[in-house]
């Protein structure tokens, strides 16, 4: 419902701004001393992004709850849904991370394969980090839309 931030601090309220979670809006509020916010990913589905130490660094979004629904991320950083085990063989490449989503619920993959979604269909730096980091890699399957 993208409520998460009432009732806190204005401390952490900034800390939510900086890391662009929360953006202030010109929507009315109930009493002037009161600050209205839009939060990322209000009325959908977030899922997180982790980096190699498996902290979160993004998040992507699939806001439903709209005219014409919406993805989004909310900065470049990060793998959906984690950095694959070092003995990977075979890698497949999602161009979404809903698609990745959809691989892994199959229950399709073997051991020793993996799955990770491009950030839109696009290949990032993160991305190339991850395909080099795999000692044991035989093949990498990319998905089309």
């Amino acid at each position: 419902s993208g409520q998460f931030h009432h009732r806190k601090t204005l401390k952490s309220k900034e800390r939510f701004e900086e890391l662009g979670v929360i953006t202030k809006s010109d929507a009315g509020v109930r009493d002037d001393s009161l600050t209205a916010y839009t939060v990322f990913g209000r009325y959908g589905l977030v899922f997180p992004l982790l980096d190699k130490e498996n902290t979160i660094v993004n998040y992507f979004a699939v806001r439903f709850d709209l005219d014409s629904p919406k993805e989004e991320y909310l900065n470049q950083k990060g793998i959906y849904p984690a950095y694959p085990h070092p003995l990977t063989k075979k890698l497949y490449l999602a161009p979404t991370v809903i698609d990745c989503a959809s691989l892994i619920q199959s229950r399709i993959l073997d051991q020793r394969e993996a799955v990770i979604a491009l950030h839109d269909g696009e290949l990032l730096e993160q991305h190339l980090e991850v395909i080099r980091s795999l000692y044991e890699l035989e093949e990498i399957i990319i998905f089309k839309r």
